[in-house]
């Protein structure tokens, strides 16, 4: 860094503060007081700041009335005589962020050189690298701005063709979700329903093309491989949980190990791990999609927080990471007691925080729904995605089988008749559905054979039929 130039970008700025209070509305979004590296000038930045916030206009006298003492009215009279014009201020607030960051960068250095030569503990070197990271990957605040002219371009300088979103690998859930990068996607449920399973089961097929990482808060790793062994290879779980396995079984799960190794999905042992922590994590391994499981045993460093005033801020951070690094982020939540006689959640439903459902992306409900008539309606699960702020809410159907830890997707989709004359909307009975597509018959496919694109995304789910 130059700290000649750096020195004179701290004083432009204060100069351009205090000869032209146009622009100071600018200038405050831009840089902050702790970009100000020399005391004196931080004081200066943090007066002004104050007269701005109280509505009182900005010289160097106020200002120096706000610090109090003679020789603060002298250093902001000879600021603002140094300073010949505010025009350049943009270029010397990057300068001094720029400077700023690497200053503090240093110091974050520094700090991780004094605890290697004191021999602390692996855990104080990760606190020192992780905060040498959140320096280096802070967004410059003069980049939060854009014109409507500069939004129009980007939008017409988009490539042509087809956008990507993330297959889900259920054709429903492709038509409802739209999912690029930076979204955060809660999926809640009751105890015992399935959204691990569901999860899993995402999280196995997209890591097919995309790089995945699972954050599991409480199942283990031998846990997580059997339950995902069991949906990719049809094995009943009892079994694989008691390795009572005969011959044709071993084959079915030397296949499934085979296929699930070539995936790009990585398992991280969660428990104790904070924000900060997964994001080291994202920012030395660079997936693209990551599953947190779940968002209630996320810990804080703060201990004397609540459990709501710690989710909410778990939330706020995750809001942050998601968006900075670029990522998908899938992140499962408990529901509070569903109160009355009714078993569709609502948003108000989310468990010890309503931040969670402010800051999500898309919040899905997966649950049992009751009004099924069949001799074994444990097995129905619908997914109500309640909110969706790109694409569309509305409810899937699925079947899950618990003992292979696998949904398949039902075909219920609106249909149209004539009642009384009358053409009626009505929604496929769920049973009949069932019936017509029994989840236990398996075949084998090539994707690549089936001519039809919206039977292809179905992928690895569509096997099932």
């Amino acid at each position: 860094m130059n700290d000649a130039l750096y020195l004179e970008a701290e004083r432009t700025l204060l100069g351009s503060l205090l000869n032209d209070p146009e622009c100071a509305a600018e200038i405050f979004q831009t840089v902050r007081a702790d970009d100000f590296l020399h005391s004196d000038h931080r004081a200066i930045f943090e007066a002004a700041l104050a007269l701005f916030s109280d509505g009182l206009s900005i010289a160097p006298v106020t200002v120096a009335g706000r610090m109090g003492g003679d020789e603060a009215l002298k250093l902001c009279k000879q600021i603002a005589l140094v300073t010949p014009t505010s025009a350049v201020w943009p270029e010397y607030a990057a300068i001094l962020r720029e400077g700023a960051a690497l200053a503090k960068a240093k110091d974050s250095l520094d700090k991780m050189q004094l605890a290697l030569h004191h021999g602390d503990d692996r855990k104080a070197l990760l606190a020192q690298a992780e905060a040498l990271v959140g320096v280096l990957s802070e967004n410059d605040g003069a980049n939060r701005r854009r014109t409507a002219s500069q939004m129009a371009q980007r939008f017409l300088s988009r490539p042509t063709g087809v956008r990507t979103f993330l297959d889900w690998g259920f054709d429903k859930l492709n038509q409802h979700i739209f999912a690029e990068g930076r979204e955060y996607i809660v999926l809640a449920a009751r105890p015992s329903v399935g959204k691990t399973a569901f999860a899993w089961q995402l999280a196995s097929y997209i890591a097919r093309t995309r790089r995945v990482t699972l954050f599991s808060f409480e199942t283990d790793e031998d846990q997580t491989i059997d339950r995902m062994m069991t949906e990719q290879s049809c094995v009943d779980y009892a079994d694989i949980q008691h390795w009572n396995i005969d011959q044709e079984q071993m084959t079915k799960l030397v296949r499934a190990a085979q296929r699930f190794g070539q995936s790009k999905l990585d398992y991280v042992d969660a428990v104790g791990m904070t924000v900060e922590d997964i994001r080291a994590y994202i920012v030395r391994y660079r997936p693209e999609v990551v599953v947190i499981d779940y968002i209630g045993l996320i810990e804080h460093h703060d201990r004397r927080l609540s459990e709501y005033d710690r989710v909410t801020d778990v939330s706020r951070k995750l809001t942050v990471l998601f968006r900075q690094q670029g990522v998908i982020g899938i992140v499962l939540s408990q529901l509070s007691r569903l109160g009355g006689n009714r078993d569709v959640p609502q948003l108000t439903d989310l468990r010890s925080s309503g931040q969670i459902e402010q800051d999500a992306d898309v919040v899905a409900f997966l649950y049992r729904p009751t009004d099924i008539d069949d001799d074994d309606p444990d097995r129905f699960r619908t997914l109500f995605i309640a909110k969706n702020r790109r694409g569309v809410c509305g409810e899937i159907d699925f079947l899950f089988d618990g003992a292979h830890q696998h949904f398949t997707q039902l075909n219920t989709d609106w249909q149209t008749i004539e009642v009384d004359g009358q053409p009626t909307a009505i929604k496929m009975d769920r049973k009949l559905a069932a019936q017509e597509q029994d989840p236990n018959e398996w075949h084998d496919v090539d994707m690549s054979q089936i001519p039809f694109p919206e039977f292809q995304q179905g992928g690895k789910h569509a096997q099932r039929t």
